[in-house]
């Protein structure tokens, strides 16, 4: 990669060494925080933020009195309107923090909106602005005990300032390379999301079909199982699991667990030594190995987390989620995949009651499941582990490399807008 001609100390730490003609200023000098509120309803869009992009909130509707009372207090955001996420700086988001808006709406006004001055271009500070957010730049700029970042902070960043054409020509390479590289993202993502797909379907087929195609079926009376082999049974869910309710108060254990993307994982930062870490703990539910947990909330919510797993450790789990334990007529890895392809069908999401649409073990309880012999189930379970072990290495493969295709576009904007490649003759 080719560099520039002569560069000089920039003073500023994160910059480093910039091109000798780029000018240092302080943020304030080329954007204004945005303020005005949507009092008067201009617009009936609400915006949200989403992975470093502003994008339109879904189920926007401008005959609901509530909705427009919410988004009359929102700020107006307008085309090239500059967003950041400032919020809860203590926690590392993988959202993103800083997006460039391409329409007009309204949005939180929780978040900072910049306008900009005609002495920058708007997508030139928008990738300036992300790459400072890639070094996780703005986690050490907040205050409070949010950590929260405000513009009077974000106003004294000192940034670096290439002439205008310069900027326009940075701007216009890096969109055509981030482009790029979002094209290669995508094509990855779409495999990864065909590699799912074709394990949910493996998963729903050997858990309700059997691994043996030409035995005799039946009607399961059930319509998310339909046909099933003629010698299974149907019986109810609390036939073969019951509710735990065991409680940690004790100090059995100190290992706190949490419940993520449909595994059981221990948590971060498990602190026997700390009393207010143990008080905590110690009203969870004690979780052994082969329980199952099932994240009952906020169903009116279609989370991507996924709602079933089975514990493999010994820990503590908030009594928030159900935790079940299994009689010897079921194994508890067959179970575990009936409901899980259950969960794919969305059809937890139906079954729950309440303003938050929460789901109990009682109601749980009643579901129809079916039933192979145990020597089948055993079959099945050997089978899936060996199918989804594959699909789960290849779903691996091609999650590193999104995720160096996108430490490829970060680098690229960082080294791209702090000068430290020369692009006026490729942009």
């Amino acid at each position: 990669m080719k560099s520039y001609p002569a560069y000089k100390n920039s003073g500023v730490p994160w910059l480093g060494e910039i091109p000798e003609h780029w000018g240092i200023e302080r943020l304030r000098k080329f954007c204004f925080q945005v303020k005005d509120k949507n009092s008067a309803l201009s617009t009936s869009r609400a915006l949200q933020f989403r992975y470093g992009e502003i994008i339109e909130k879904p189920n926007n509707d401008d005959t609901d009195s509530d909705y427009l009372k919410t988004i009359s207090d929102y700020t107006l955001i307008h085309p090239n309107n500059i967003v950041i996420n400032g919020l809860n700086l203590n926690y590392d988001f993988v959202t993103k923090r800083v997006a460039i808006s391409n329409m007009e709406g309204a949005m939180t006004s929780a978040y900072i909106a910049l306008g900009v001055n005609d002495n920058i271009i708007p997508k030139y500070l928008s990738y300036l602005l992300k790459g400072l957010d890639e070094r996780k730049m703005f986690n050490g700029m907040g205050k409070g005990i949010r950590i929260t970042l405000t513009f009077k902070i974000l106003s004294q960043l000192c940034i670096s300032s290439p002439p205008l054409s310069e900027q326009a020509a940075i701007a216009s390479y890096l969109d055509r390379k981030c482009g790029e590289i979002d094209e290669m993202v995508r094509r990855r993502q779409a495999i990864i999301e065909r590699l799912r797909e074709l394990k949910q379907a493996l998963i729903a087929k050997a858990v309700t079909k059997g691994l043996h195609p030409d035995v005799p079926m039946k009607d399961s009376g059930i319509p998310w199982l339909g046909e099933i082999p003629e010698h299974w049974k149907i019986e109810r869910l609390k036939q073969f699991c019951f509710q735990i309710k065991d409680r940690n108060s004790d100090l059995y254990t100190s290992r706190a667990l949490q419940f993520r993307y449909g595994e059981i994982i221990e948590k971060p930062n498990n602190d026997a030594t700390n009393t207010d870490y143990l008080k905590t703990i110690s009203d969870y539910t004690l979780i052994r190995p082969n329980y199952i947990i099932i994240n009952g909330l906020n169903l009116n919510y279609d989370f991507v987390t996924q709602r079933v797993a089975i514990s493999n450790m010994d820990g503590a789990m908030t009594s928030a989620y159900i935790a079940m334990g299994v009689h010897n007529n079921i194994i508890p890895r067959y179970l575990s995949y009936l409901l899980k392809s259950l969960d794919a069908k969305k059809m937890l999401n139906g079954m729950g009651k309440g303003i938050r649409i929460t789901l109990t073990f009682k109601i749980l309880s009643q579901l129809w499941i079916s039933s192979p012999p145990l020597p089948e189930q055993a079959a099945i379970v050997s089978y899936l582990d060996k199918k989804c072990a594959a699909i789960d290495e290849l779903i691996s493969r091609h999650g590193q490399i999104v995720e160096k295709l996108r430490e490829l576009k970060a680098s690229t904007i960082a080294h791209v807008v702090t000068g430290k490649i020369d692009i006026r003759e490729r942009a």
